[in-house]
């Protein structure tokens, strides 16, 4: 028998409240922003192997990088500047 899952409530009020994200996805914040890019993404977008990138990283070369829990991610706007500023260099 499946069981049924109940929506959270708030003890002061006892009504249903949603924790959900739907308010944000809607047209709100996150439709403006767009997903972050991993290593592999970057490496096609730049046409480099992905050693390199964890070489320009380690040398503090290349787009700037953060990292998120355990993985390397790349904001895609900080990218395609890094590549006109590298290219106008």
């Amino acid at each position: 028998m499946a069981s049924r899952v109940r929506p959270r409530t708030t003890r002061s009020s006892g009504t249903a409240r949603s924790f959900g994200n739907s308010g944000l996805m809607a047209g709100g914040i996150m439709a403006q922003v767009e997903p972050l890019w991993s290593v592999d993404e970057v490496a096609i977008f730049l046409g480099v192997p992905v050693k390199t990138l964890y070489q320009w990283k380690w040398r503090r070369y290349g787009p700037p990088v953060r990292k998120v829990g355990k993985h390397l991610r790349y904001v895609p706007a900080q990218v395609r500047r890094w590549v006109e500023e590298d290219a106008a260099a």
